[in-house]
């Protein structure tokens, strides 16, 4: 696509070789950027919204974890409770507690994610009762987790 433009200063004709595609892709841009920002933002929801529908397990302060429906591969435990200072806090608590076929993703400090292998041969034919008395094992060979003493400001 090609104009003549007509320069006022020197009253020459000169020709506008600039194609109908690069002039496109100027007036895309905008859009592009858009639509890049509403894909990350739908990702970044898509993923919180996963997390949220996962299936709860419930961890009391002596380490007992208890599975309360059906057996799934991924488990949220909500450990607010636990009141732990950062989250590499959080990961070195949780690294003690792990084993072959149990693993512990911390994903803040509230929140923790605990993954079965129910691939592993060991343990591909257990039940839920199995894995909870797995889990309470684990518990009793672990150091509750102590309190951190709440502040009353004064």
């Amino acid at each position: 696509m090609e104009q003549d433009t007509f320069n006022l200063n020197n009253h020459a004709m000169k020709q506008n070789t600039k194609s109908w595609w690069q002039s496109a892709s100027v007036l895309q841009l905008p859009m592009m950027l858009f639509f890049g920002m509403l894909l990350t933002a739908s990702t970044f929801s898509y993923a919180q919204t996963s997390t949220n529908n996962l299936p709860m397990a419930r961890m009391t302060h002596d380490n007992s974890i208890t599975i309360r429906s059906g057996l799934n591969e991924t488990y949220q435990i909500h450990m607010g409770h636990f009141g732990f200072a950062s989250t590499q806090e959080a990961v070195s608590y949780f690294q003690a507690r792990d084993v072959n076929y149990i693993n512990f993703t911390v994903v803040d400090v509230n929140t923790v994610l605990m993954q079965f292998d129910l691939t592993n041969p060991a343990v591909a034919n257990w039940t839920i009762a199995d894995w909870n008395q797995a889990l309470a094992t684990r518990a009793a060979s672990a150091a509750p987790r102590s309190l951190n003493p709440i502040s009353t400001g004064n």
